[in-house]
């Protein structure tokens, strides 16, 4: 997807680019939502076949609740992460460049 965006970035189709992030960051929420259905689904089956101390099943349904429901947040924190990534490394290239040229006089030729 970050291909995607430095793609358009870079061709100046700033509309394309704007509707890429917004179906990426869509696309990210769904899949947490997802994981995390599957995972609420899945886990008390799961750990009844491993346990029968309810104390122990308990604990186990409590942490893994919390675990899944921060799937969603995660999946939206790395979609932005590498939006951010694919918008802003042209920038920062171009700036550590303009910031290099007069350096290398320092460490010689």
């Amino acid at each position: 997807m970050n291909v995607l965006i430095a793609g358009y970035l870079g061709q100046k189709k700033q509309d394309e680019a704007n509707a890429t992030v917004t179906h990426g960051l869509l696309l990210a929420f769904g899949i947490g939502a997802l994981l995390n259905l599957m995972s609420l689904l899945i886990m008390k089956p799961y750990f009844r076949a491993f346990t029968n101390n309810e104390e122990i099943y308990q604990l186990s349904i409590a942490y893994m609740s919390v675990c899944s429901f921060m799937q969603i947040p995660n999946m939206v924190h790395i979609a932005i992460q590498k939006m951010i990534q694919a918008c802003c490394r042209n920038w920062i290239w171009r700036w550590n460049q303009r910031r290099n040229r007069h350096s290398f006089g320092r460490w010689g030729s």
